[in-house]
């Protein structure tokens, strides 16, 4: 099965250059393909939810 990357999380990239997620405060790149998901859905339905990343 191929991974999808959600277009809705992007890489902030102006924090030292680090990839960080929009949603959450862990780097894009620690994310598992769950993590991706749960992040995109938080962040293309505005919600104030916890974190699954870790």
């Amino acid at each position: 099965m191929t991974a999808i990357i959600p277009n809705d999380v992007k890489i902030d990239t102006e924090a030292g250059g680090e990839d960080r997620c929009t949603a959450c405060p862990h780097p894009l790149s620690s994310h598992d393909a769950l993590g991706e998901r749960f992040c995109a859905a938080t962040v293309s339905s505005a919600l104030d939810r916890a974190c699954i990343c870790r």
